[in-house]
């Protein structure tokens, strides 16, 4: 079930981007398709609030602490971005080209 399937994800993103920061008291960003799973996933994370604000991305989450000291971008975007890299050097090696 795909609903299920992204739920799991949106879950992992949560704990990556709690787990980096070093606290669940956080405000937590998405885009308007996610706050659903966002809200039914809340009690999981003492302190964590959804921001009434909406973000434009794939999907995911960024992540501030209630500070505003600390932040994480853990939407889609930002993780293919983080990828990129590593796929030119798999691309690069696999066919011999690039330095």
């Amino acid at each position: 079930n795909r609903n299920d399937d992204y739920s799991k994800l949106i879950m992992t993103l949560l704990d990556e981007s709690t787990k980096i920061l070093g606290t669940t008291k956080v405000v937590i960003y998405t885009n308007s398709k996610d706050k659903n799973i966002i809200q039914s996933l809340l009690s999981k994370y003492p302190g964590a609030e959804l921001s009434p604000e909406s973000i434009t991305c794939l999907g995911g989450i960024t992540v501030k602490s209630k500070d505003g000291a600390m932040k994480f971008d853990n939407t889609l975007d930002a993780r293919i971005q983080r990828m990129k890299p590593l796929i030119r050097k798999e691309i690069a090696t696999k066919f011999g080209v690039g330095n």
